[in-house]
């Protein structure tokens, strides 16, 4: 979707222990990454070595400059956060990313799924947001109620170039454009 290459500068936000940002330092990117937790960071820092950029933060400040990057990503957080953070998220993603770059976003889609089947993945979706706590439920029911990436992709103006779904139409994999 957005091929890394020897040199690009790549940010993970909400990294956690870095694993997604290991493939694109293993592929010769400059990886940077962003997140709340001191104990994530402290893993991510042993897995992407000396040469990653791991910094304390959230992506409601991220302290990088801007139009500092060829890629941002993001996964699984969006869904986590009130509509204010959801939303100052993508007003920083959109300005440490240069205008050529991209944002790929990882995160859950409303469930295409009707009937019995409809069911069944929406309860099993919903034991595990429930289970991360009442706010989290309140707030990954809000992303979703609210049109989830599209909407937060759209009032930004950044543009759908890619998405590739899995989960049975649960999951998405969208790149965005700046």
């Amino acid at each position: 979707m957005f091929p890394p290459y020897a040199g690009m500068r790549v940010l993970d936000v909400g990294c956690g222990t870095g694993a997604q940002l290991a493939a694109y330092r293993d592929a010769g990117c400059a990886v940077s990454c962003v997140d709340r937790s001191e104990g994530m960071l402290r893993v991510a820092r042993r897995r992407l070595g000396p040469d990653a950029d791991v910094r304390e933060g959230s992506g409601v400040e991220i302290p990088f400059r801007d139009d500092s990057f060829d890629l941002a990503t993001i996964s699984f957080v969006l869904h986590e956060m009130t509509p204010a953070v959801r939303d100052s998220t993508f007003h920083e993603l959109r300005r440490v990313v240069r205008p050529d770059g991209g944002v790929l976003v990882i995160d859950f889609l409303p469930c295409p799924y009707r009937g019995f089947r409809g069911l069944l993945v929406r309860s099993g979706i919903a034991a595990i947001e429930i289970g991360a706590g009442r706010e989290h439920w309140a707030n990954h029911r809000d992303f979703l109620r609210r049109g989830g990436v599209d909407s937060l992709a759209n009032a930004h103006g950044m543009p759908i170039r890619a998405r590739s779904t899995t989960g049975g139409g649960t999951l998405a994999v969208t790149l965005l454009g700046l």
